[in-house]
């Protein structure tokens, strides 16, 4: 045999063990392939499900903002309401006081008057009962 064929030959064969090597290695590939595909499949499924839930919580917690937003407002316009009644309060407070000491001062002076006019009519009794006595006496 000639070596040009022997060569043929042996590069046929090289040939056709590539070729199945490359056969053999794609179909490798195809099962990693079909493999990576069911977990790709598997990760979206768990990504949606994982998407659905973040917009459960989102949703959720906007509606909790929402409340809490709402509850800060009515404590904001109840402490305005204390603030104002404890204001007023005060006034009321001043404002009794200011009459409590009139009323003090009232009646310290109608006691005044009380006694000035309880002396006045002692006095005036005094004093007709004196004549009354200095007139049975002439």
């Amino acid at each position: 045999m000639s070596r040009p064929l022997i060569a043929a030959g042996l590069a046929i064969i090289a040939a056709g063990v590539v070729v199945l090597l490359v056969a053999a290695i794609q179909r490798h590939l195809k099962q990693e392939l079909g493999r990576t595909n069911e977990q790709v499949v598997k990760l979206e499924k768990v990504i949606g499900n994982l998407k659905m839930e973040l917009d459960a919580e989102n949703k959720a917690r906007t509606q909790l903002e929402g409340h809490l937003n709402e509850a800060n407002s009515d404590n904001d316009h109840r402490r305005q309401e204390l603030d104002t009644a404890q204001s007023e309060s005060k006034e009321k407070d001043a404002r009794a006081q200011e009459l409590t000491d009139e009323l003090e001062k009232a009646r310290k002076e109608a006691e005044r008057q009380l006694a000035a006019q309880t002396e006045a009519s002692q006095l005036l009794f005094l004093r007709h009962g004196l004549a009354l006595w200095l007139y049975q006496r002439r």
